[in-house]
C-alpha cells in the first residue's frame, strides 16, 4: 500500500517507491521538501545499460446502449473525459489526464510527477485490461519485497522468486 511504501520512506527503510500519479498527493503531503520523482532507471543486463519498462494505462469511459438513462451516462462520460474537469483532477488529486488538450495545460506541464510518467512513457507498454492473475501476483512479490526480513536477497532468491510470479502469472 503508498501508507506502507511512504512509511518504509520515512524511516529509511526504503530509498524509493514505484507508484502512479494517483497517488501523488498523498506522497507529496508525506515526504514534504523530500519529494522527488524520476522516470525509471536503466539496469545493467549483460554489461548493457537496458532502460526498465512500465505499462501505460489508458482511460477510456463507454455508454451501455441498454441503460435505461442514456442522457445522464453520455453527460457523465462526457464530463468525466473534458479538458477542465481533467485540469481539475490535476490539480485537485493530482492524477495525469488522459485528454491531450488537458496534458498541454501548465497544471499538467508544471507537476513534476505526471512529467517523469510522460519521460517514462517513451519506454512503456500499453496496459491493456489486467485481471487479477497478473496483478495479485504482482501485489505479493511487492509485499515480499518490501516486509522481507534479514539479509537482502541472493541472486539464486531473487530468481526463485521471479520464476514463482511469472509461473503465477502464466497459469
Amino acid at each position: 500500500s503508498v501508507t506502507s511504501g511512504v512509511s518504509k520512506l520515512q524511516g529509511g527503510q526504503a530509498a524509493a517507491l514505484i507508484d502512479g500519479t494517483w497517488d501523488s498527493v498523498a506522497i507529496k503531503s508525506a515526504l514534504g521538501k523530500n519529494f522527488a520523482v524520476a522516470k525509471l532507471p536503466t539496469i545493467n543486463i549483460n554489461g548493457t545499460a537496458t532502460q526498465t519498462i512500465s505499462l501505460m494505462g489508458y482511460k477510456m469511459l463507454g455508454v451501455n446502449k441498454n441503460t435505461k438513462y442514456p442522457n445522464t451516462a453520455h453527460a457523465l462520460a462526457q464530463f468525466l473525459t473534458d479538458k477542465t474537469s481533467q485540469i481539475d483532477r490535476v490539480k485537485d488529486l493530482g492524477w495525469g489526464p488522459s485528454n491531450k488538450e488537458a496534458q498541454q495545460d501548465p497544471a499538467a506541464k508544471n507537476d513534476p510527477a505526471i512529467q517523469a510518467v510522460q519521460e517514462q512513457a517513451q519506454y512503456s507498454l500499453p496496459q491493456t485490461v489486467m485481471v487479477g492473475t497478473f496483478w495479485d501476483p504482482m501485489a505479493a512479490i511487492g509485499s515480499y519485497l518490501i516486509t522481507e526480513k534479514g539479509n537482502p536477497l541472493t541472486p539464486a532468491a531473487l530468481t526463485k522468486l521471479m520464476n514463482d510470479t511469472k509461473s503465477a502469472i502464466c497459469e
